[in-house]
C-alpha cells in the first residue's frame, strides 16, 4: 500500500485538528482542549513557525505530521497515522517521504513520546530512532492538598488552563503609520509604570538604535502589547559573537492574566532561536512588587549573576 503526502495549508487546519484530538485519545495523552481549540491552535502553529503534511493513501487521509526546523535538526512535534490504516508499513512510508521531502538540510530528527505509549515507543525503535533523552515532572497538586496556606490548583484545572493558553491566537505584526497611536495607547497596571517605559519612548528610542527589533503584539487582530530586542547582530559592524536581549515586554493591562504575554513570549524566543546565531536570550528586571520577575522565571529564564545598572539580568539558553 502507497502513500502519498503534500504539504498542508491554513485551509487544512480543520482535518489536522481532528486527527490531532484522535491522536491524543490513541495516545492516552492528557490535554483536555476541546476541538475548537485544537483547531485553534494548529492555525497558529500552521502561520507560525511550524509545517504540517498530510498524507493520503488510495485517496483517502492516512495520517499527518507536524514539525518545525531547528538549527541543528527537525522537531517532529505530532506523528498520526488513522487506525485502520495501521500495521500495513504506512507508518514507516510517511517517515520515509519526511525524509526526502522536508528535512532541508537538518542531520537529524527529534520527537517526544509518551512513557505509556509502548507501542509509540516500539515503533520509533523499529524506523532507527534511539534514546536520548529523558522528560520527567513533578505534580505537585498531587503530593500536597496545600502550599504554604493556599490550596492547590487540580490537575484537572492546571490542564485546562495550560489548553486555554495554547489556544489563544498571537501574533507579532510591524508597527505601521495607521497601527502606531493604538500601540502607543497600550499602557500597563498603574504599579507597573517604573518597570517598564512606554510604547512612545521605545518607539522613539528605536529610531536611533540600529540594535533594535520591534514589533507590535495582537490577539486576533487587536494589538495588545509591544516587544523590542536589542539585536547586536543588526549594527552595521556586529561583533564576532553578537548577544541578544529582550529590551521591552509589555501586555496592555486589559489583557494580563489570560496567557496572552507567555503566548507572546514564545514567539518572541521562535524568531531569536530561528535566527539560528544566539545561545541563549537575556531580559532584566528591576526587583520590586509588581516587577516581572516570577513571570520570567515561570517561563525558563534563569539568573546569570549579573546585574546591570541596578538590574537583575536572566538568560534563556536557547540550545541544549
Amino acid at each position: 500500500m502507497s502513500i502519498e503526502g503534500r504539504f498542508a495549508t491554513i485551509d487544512d487546519a480543520p482535518l489536522l485538528a481532528e486527527m490531532n484530538r484522535q491522536l491524543i485519545e490513541d495516545e492516552g495523552h492528557r490535554n483536555a482542549m476541546s476541538l475548537e481549540q485544537l483547531q485553534a491552535r494548529m492555525l497558529a502553529w500552521l502561520a507560525g513557525e511550524y509545517r504540517a503534511v498530510v498524507f493520503t493513501s488510495e485517496g483517502e487521509k492516512a495520517g499527518y505530521a507536524l514539525f518545525r526546523s531547528e538549527t541543528e535538526y527537525l522537531y517532529l512535534r505530532q506523528f498520526f497515522i488513522t487506525s485502520e490504516r495501521r500495521r500495513k508499513g504506512l507508518g514507516r512510508a510517511a517517515m520515509a517521504w519526511l525524509r526526502e521531502n522536508a528535512l532541508d538540510g537538518a542531520v537529524r530528527i527529534r520527537l517526544d513520546v509518551l512513557i505509556g505509549n509502548e507501542a509509540g515507543i516500539a515503533f520509533w525503535r523499529s524506523v532507527g530512532f534511539e534514546d536520548y533523552c529523558l522528560t520527567m515532572e513533578l505534580d505537585a497538586a498531587a503530593m500536597v492538598g496545600t502550599n504554604g496556606g493556599h490550596q492547590t490548583a487540580s490537575a484537572a484545572d492546571r490542564i485546562a488552563s495550560e489548553a486555554a493558553a495554547e489556544a489563544i491566537r498571537v501574533s507579532l505584526r510591524e508597527v505601521t503609520a495607521e497601527t502606531v497611536r493604538r500601540v502607543t495607547d497600550l499602557s500597563v497596571a498603574e504599579n507597573q509604570r517604573k518597570f517598564v517605559a512606554g510604547n512612545a519612548v521605545s518607539l522613539a528610542e528605536a529610531l536611533f538604535s540600529p540594535e533594535a527589533w520591534y514589533r507590535a503584539i495582537y490577539r486576533e487582530d487587536e494589538p495588545v502589547g509591544f516587544v523590542m530586542l536589542y539585536d547586536e547582530s543588526l549594527r552595521p559592524d556586529p561583533p564576532p559573537a553578537p548577544r541578544i536581549g529582550l529590551w521591552r515586554f509589555m501586555i496592555d493591562r486589559r489583557y494580563q492574566g489570560q496567557g496572552v504575554g507567555r503566548a507572546a513570549l514564545q514567539q518572541v524566543v521562535e524568531h531569536v532561536r530561528r535566527r539560528g546565531i544566539f545561545g541563549s536570550l537575556l531580559v532584566s528586571y528591576v526587583p520590586g512588587e509588581g516587577s516581572p520577575e516570577r513571570f520570567y522565571r515561570d517561563f525558563g529564564f534563569r539568573p546569570t549573576g549579573e546585574i546591570d545598572d541596578g538590574e537583575i539580568v536572566l538568560e534563556l539558553q536557547l540550545r541544549q
